[in-house]
């Protein structure tokens, strides 16, 4: 450590001396000695005092007193408060980033929610009603498209910082409307300034998250979203029940708006250099972050989503389109993103409909309904996630020989929710609906965590990156986004508002159908792909499974050769055949 920091300070100290001579500064060696010993605010009123206006920063300040020290005393101790400084630094930035995402995705929960007294307030018919859920998705991805090339270029936290404070105003001005063009537009760019901090966020996660708790972190943040759904759906849903001047549905958006301002506030104050990361290496917190081959590779899959395949670059267009035809080519993957699609179809659709439904058709009473909706919305799918991993770890997994076997899992779940999902459009009572409501999520649950290691599992591992950000465009697109206006529309086909109401639920019950049906034609894709020979599976699906398929493949080959050096003529010559038998 002795070593390491004299010669840290060498460098840095000749650095300081070449900028003082460069601009006609010359320090004595018991100035010299000074710069270094009293710290960083003599180290930059000594620089002052001798004309130098453009000094170096804080940063390089630091590094420097920390290098003289370590070097001077032999003990890490400042280098260790160093590192104790960062970590907590990273802590409360992860923090942040985890109110932050809660507070985002209130309003969308908070619209299904107060769905009835803005519709009943502003007069929306079903399509604006559903257009209110789905704009929101269409910024989301319209920015997705722009967010890889922006964050690679600008600060991470100035765009961050930027986006959310936009978004903060659009919620203001979104709880203030009293037009529906006003309220689309604020939905809409709701949307658009989400996207940065929701695709920002498990990056930085992946780069600046503690080794051991890493997973532990992209966890927690995961769960962000639906907690955050929940709470505005439970807390907007109660307040617009009291109904009263004050407590109206436009109060729950603009308390959202006012928590996100402190955190916003607070990460003014927080240095780029804890935020951003360094383009072409692995960012430095005060120490350098120990990286094992997995986190390696976690870290560039995550560059890579950030937009290293930038389709606005006619250069980088071949090598999308060449990843996009691996992708298509690959019948497991577009089968199951499909099923997902539908599942994400009918998710959105319950949820966003579901207190509409509850108290305009069966007629339940608002606070009830919003309760027992939002512990089922939480409990079900969660405890369907917990279900379908272990189930499939006891199982075997889904890597390799099991690939068939974890889809017919799949299937099985789908064909459960398919049986649950179709009685709820035609029960009388939400005694009967929220029970229903929960196998369905439980059973959707179930299928997530095996699905989702599928889709990685099955493409080459050059492009999972790539294959991820697909897979969220399509649930964005033909899930979250398609789910609300489609449903909409068939509810303004019909003249009776209930009877368009009630039909319109029912298409997103019966939408199952189809996310069962993709779940069926990716158990087949995956009997085929199981039952190839090893080198064309191998070919087709452009990687090596495990260790085992590749000595299998050797065994294979050499075994096709050795058979090919037996079958010469026994007439051929005593060199050629030696010639032969080496090359193969």
């Amino acid at each position: 450590r002795r070593d390491m920091g004299e010669a840290k300070m060498s460098k840095q100290q000749h650095n300081i001396h070449t900028h003082a001579h460069a601009h006609g500064a010359v320090f004595p060696a018991d100035m010299r000695v000074a710069m270094l010993d009293d710290g960083i605010d003599a180290t930059r009123l000594i620089l002052s005092q001798t004309g130098l206006s453009d000094a170096p920063s804080s940063d390089s300040m630091s590094e420097i007193t920390a290098a003289h020290a370590a070097s001077a005393t032999g003990s890490p101790c400042l280098l260790n408060r160093s590192a104790i400084a960062d970590s907590h630094e990273r802590k409360r930035i992860y923090y942040g980033l985890l109110i932050l995402t809660v507070l985002v995705y209130f309003d969308s929960g908070a619209i299904p929610a107060c769905l009835p007294e803005i519709a009943k307030e502003v007069d929306l018919n079903y399509t604006n009603q559903a257009a209110l859920g789905s704009l929101v998705y269409a910024g989301l991805i319209i920015a997705s498209i722009l967010a890889g090339p922006l964050l690679q270029r600008y600060s991470a936290r100035d765009i961050i910082l930027s986006s959310v404070s936009a978004n903060i105003a659009f919620v203001y001005l979104f709880s203030f409307s009293q037009t529906v063009s006003v309220m689309f537009i604020c939905r809409f760019l709701l949307g658009f300034t989400q996207a940065f901090l929701n695709i920002y966020s498990p990056v930085w996660i992946d780069e600046f998250a503690p080794e051991q708790y890493r997973t532990m972190w992209m966890s927690a943040y995961q769960a962000a979203t639906p907690v955050g759904l929940m709470i505005g759906f439970l807390v907007s849903g109660l307040i617009s029940r009291v109904n009263t001047s004050i407590f109206t549905w436009r109060l729950a958006f603009f308390l959202q708006a006012s928590a996100m301002v402190p955190v916003v506030l607070l990460f003014m104050y927080i240095p780029r250099r804890y935020i951003d990361m360094q383009r072409g290496h692995t960012p430095l917190l005060g120490q350098p972050r120990a990286q094992t081959a997995s986190s390696s590779s976690s870290s560039s899959h995550a560059r890579q989503s950030l937009g290293s395949i930038d389709v606005t670059n006619m250069s980088q267009l071949s090598t999308f389109l060449k990843h996009l035809k691996t992708l298509f080519e690959c019948r497991v993957y577009v089968h199951l993103t499909l099923a997902l699609c539908s599942l994400y179809f009918i998710v959105t659709g319950i949820e966003y409909w579901i207190t509409a439904y509850i108290t305009k058709v069966l007629h339940a009473d608002r606070v009830v309904s919003i309760v027992s909706f939002s512990v089922t919305a939480i409990t079900a799918p969660i405890a369907g996630v917990f279900f379908g991993g272990a189930l499939t770890d006891r199982l075997g997994g889904y890597r390799g020989e099991r690939l068939e076997g974890a889809v017919r899992l799949c299937v099985h779940f789908g064909a459960m929710a398919v049986a649950f999902s179709v009685p709820m459009g035609f029960v009388p009572e939400l005694i009967y609906l929220i029970p229903l409501t929960w196998v369905l999520l439980f059973f959707g649950g179930a299928v997530m965590p095996t699905a989702a290691g599928i889709l990685i599992s099955v493409v080459p591992s050059e492009i999972k990156a790539f294959s991820s950000a697909v897979s969220i465009m399509a649930y964005n697109l033909f899930g979250f986004f398609l789910s609300p206006i489609l449903s909409g529309a068939v509810m303004d086909a019909f003249d009776d508002e209930l009877v368009g109401l009630t039909w319109g639920f029912r298409l997103i019950l019966l939408w199952s159908f189809f996310g069962f049906g993709f779940m069926v034609l990716a158990w087949y894709a995956a009997g085929r792909q199981m039952h190839q020979p090893p080198l064309d599976y191998m070919h087709n699906s452009g990687r090596l499974s495990s260790v085992s398929d590749m000595l299998n493949m050797l065994h294979v080959k050499v075994q096709h050769e050795h058979e090919e050096t037996n079958a010469v003529d026994s007439t051929e010559k005593p060199m050629e055949k030696r010639k032969h038998s080496v090359s193969c």
